[in-house]
């Protein structure tokens, strides 16, 4: 069971054996309903379920009539095997479920599964089934000839495969033929059962072609190539993966893409490219996924890949409030493609949706090929020759325009993380905590914990001082000397003894150190950054001086404009202000919900206002502009604010345009 658990990325939130339980039921009926479809055709025996124990024989049997690889046992059918007859009582209607599949064109199969595996599990493999009428709009595009042979690489529980079923038959395709140019495989034999039991509902006398394999594995593939594949691959973080594997399978994708792409790259982004070896010339295919990868770095291999021996014919944006897989937080794109070379002139369709159209209607968008606005979104073309691999694709299209006469961050300040301790709640202390070890106070600096701790635009001593007496971690160890030099701070020696006894000392960032508990040295800085927020990104003006955890990012201006406080404040204020807010999305990346989060170089490219340009009176009009800003923050009136400060600052971006 632990090894079955491991394989398909259970456990982590709820028991493991309820999970697998789960799993098991669910496979048991599966398996009963496609007994159940096929029992007469292929003349199987009646399904007595007073003893389980003879259902492993009856699916042996209808294995070795039918050959679906559905049949086939499993970890899943040992824990069934021998159980009483309380599991009996609850399968009576096996027959009414056969039914509900058969006259359901949605996919109940997998709603059902989604509902038996809690979402933080599937978020494990990436699994998140797709909204029927995405599929349908998919398949419509990718599937032009009723000849088309068609392919799922992570068919899932048949989404597409249903969906390109009726797509041949409405080319004028029957069902039976149909359905032996349809090929799905998934890792999952959960997803196989699920996959065919989809499928039969349709097409009761057929034999689907769907079996379980990893894709990423493969070389080859019915030893044909596909005129389309349509896919909603894993959506696994690399993290997520052993490390053996995957490097094996880089190295693959590396040899298919002719680069090295980035080893911190979702699986996703292996799918794209793997498939595309599959796809005949002129093939297409249509692949839904985060859209992370138009702007984050280890996006620009698969972007290169992408332009290189094919026509990319639409990307399809949902906007950040629009969550097409709610549980797995993550904005959608579909990308359109073509296994061709461009013509010079070919213009790529950016979709920018702002909520769902109908399959036909968003067609249509895509065949009209012509530029609009409307209330569900936008439409722009942009030539596939423009297109840079290192440019952030998503913000192409998207308001506001280059703005003239801003300049990077960078040329005025640094951005880093703040600090990284390795063991937060070691050395992160409360007020109560240092009274209770009796820690020596000369080895304490003031450190601001995460975002929530700074929920305004200022952070005060007095503000400081609050957190404190609450009981909030707000103190740091700091201490860069021996031991050898430390023999009369004897509570502070007993505190790191007791560190070394729960293993701190050799986690994996301690240990690199030169010894364990020294802290990164770190300049204090005058703004804080909340880097990563959802709805309200801050810079916040460090007016305790505390130090930062890598929760936040440290801003540090050059000399000329942190010995200025007017400087620093008017800088706050145009960092805090709508157009900058809008700046902050294009310059980093946004996931789903609206969730914007920069890294420390992302920053850095940051379009600014040049403060050595503006006048005495413009500066002075900003640093009032975020005094206020800061006041009304805390009296919850922050917004009207804002709308001051854009008011002035495009006045003054006009002027020195």
């Amino acid at each position: 069971m632990l090894d079955w658990v491991e394989r398909q990325g259970l456990g982590r939130k709820e028991d493991r054996i309820r999970l697998v339980s789960r799993q098991a039921v669910y496979n048991l009926i599966l398996k009963l309903m496609l007994y159940e479809m096929l029992r007469q055709e292929l003349s199987l025996a009646p399904v007595s379920i007073d003893s389980l124990g003879k259902l492993q024989q009856l699916f042996k049997t209808a294995h070795q009539k039918s050959g679906m690889e559905a049949f086939a046992n499993s970890f899943l059918d040992e824990i069934v095997e021998g159980c009483n007859d309380e599991l009996s009582k609850n399968l009576s209607n096996v027959a009414r479920l056969v039914e509900k599949v058969e006259e359901n064109r949605a996919d109940f199969i997998g709603r059902v599964y989604e509902d038996i595996i809690p979402g933080e599990e599937r978020r494990r493999l990436g699994e998140f089934y797709t909204p029927r009428d995405i599929a349908e709009f998919m398949t419509r595009w990718a599937i032009v000839g009723k000849n088309d042979r068609v392919s799922d690489p992570a068919c899932g529980s048949a989404t597409f495969l249903v969906e390109s079923l009726y797509r041949l038959v409405e080319l004028k395709c029957s069902a039976e033929e149909a359905v032996k140019n349809i090929y799905g495989i998934d890792i999952n034999p959960l997803a196989i059962l699920m996959s065919t039991v989809n499928m039969v509902a349709r097409v009761p006398e057929s034999t689907p072609n769907v079996s379980v394999s990893d894709f990423l594995r493969m070389t080859r593939w019915d030893r044909e190539k596909f005129q389309a594949i349509v896919c909603n691959p894993p959506y696994s973080r690399h993290h997520e993966l052993p490390q053996n594997y995957k490097e094996l399978v880089a190295r693959t994708i590396d040899e298919e893409c002719g680069e090295k792409i980035s080893r911190l790259s979702s699986i996703y982004v292996h799918f794209f490219i793997h498939a595309a070896s599959f796809l005949d010339d002129g093939g297409r295919m249509a692949f839904i996924t985060p859209s992370e990868f138009l702007d984050v770095d280890y996006g620009v291999e698969l972007k290169r890949f992408l332009l290189k021996p094919f026509t990319l014919r639409s990307l399809i944006l949902y906007s950040e409030e629009t969550l097409v897989f709610p549980e797995a937080l993550t904005t959608a794109c579909i990308t359109l493609l073509e296994k061709k070379k461009p013509s010079p002139e070919h213009n790529v369709i950016f979709v920018r949706l702002n909520k769902s159209l109908e399959p036909r209607e968003l067609l249509e968008v895509i065949q009209s090929e012509q530029s609009k606005k409307e209330s569900w979104g936008t439409v722009e073309l942009i030539p596939q020759s423009n297109l840079r691999p290192e440019d952030k694709w998503s913000y192409l299209t998207s308001t506001p325009s280059k703005i003239s006469g801003l300049i990077p961050l960078g040329n005025i300040a640094s951005a880093h993380r703040g600090i990284a301790t390795g063991a937060n709640d070691f050395f992160a202390l409360s007020e109560n905590e240092i009274r209770r070890y009796g820690i020596e106070r000369e080895f304490l600096k003031p450190i601001v914990t995460n975002a929530r701790s700074i929920p305004h635009y200022n952070f005060t001593k007095k503000d400081f001082q609050k957190l404190a007496q609450r009981g909030d971690k707000v103190w740091l160890l700091f201490c860069d000397r021996p031991k050898d030099e430390l023999t009369k701070y004897k509570n502070l020696l007993k505190y790191l003894a007791s560190g070394e006894s729960k293993g701190l000392d050799r986690r994996y960032l301690t240990s690199k150190r030169k010894v364990w508990y020294f802290q990164e040295r770190r300049t204090l800085s005058p703004i804080l950054f909340t880097y990563m927020s959802r709805e309200n990104p801050r810079f916040v003006h460090n007016e305790a001086g505390a130090l930062a955890l890598n929760a936040l990012h440290t801003i540090h201006p050059v000399d000329r404009i942190a010995n200025d406080e007017r400087k620093v404040k008017a800088l706050l204020c145009y960092l805090n202000s709508g157009i900058c807010r809008e700046l902050l999305k294009k310059t980093g990346r946004v996931y789903g919900g609206g969730l914007v989060k920069l890294e420390p170089h992302e920053v850095e490219n940051l379009p600014v206002i040049d403060l050595d340009k503006l006048s005495h009176q413009e500066l002075l009009s900003l640093e009032i502009l975020f005094d206020k800003l800061c006041e009304s923050s805390r009296e919850g009136r922050a917004e009207a604010a804002r709308e001051k400060i854009d008011d002035t600052l495009d006045g003054i971006i006009k002027k020195y345009k």
